[in-house]
């Protein structure tokens, strides 16, 4: 399986950190609201497992501070999981 990396904030043989976030928040569509999600049911998880671990890191902070910055309006961070990851929960 080939495996991606971040440099700069972009996903070499992906396109960039900025396409995956479009590709979550285009996903965001398809979710009701109130619905609660992680970060990796945004995407196909053959997707979400070509990136390595700290990439997926890497990634998970760029969310929260998009949320942080111009998503709060949309989604909010419902807690975390056993597994020490955020629960989101759209709220518009």
């Amino acid at each position: 399986m080939k495996k991606y990396t971040i440099k700069r904030y972009k996903l070499v043989g992906m396109g960039g950190i900025n396409q995956l976030l479009q590709q979550a928040l285009a996903e965001l569509e398809n979710l009701g609201v109130g619905d609660c999600f992680l970060l990796e049911d945004l995407f196909l998880g053959y997707v979400w497992k070509k990136l390595q671990p700290t990439n997926r890191k890497v990634f998970g902070r760029y969310f929260s501070f998009y949320i942080k910055g111009k998503g709060q309006k949309y989604i909010t961070v419902h807690g975390k999981n056993t597994q020490n990851q955020k629960n989101y929960r759209k709220i518009k």
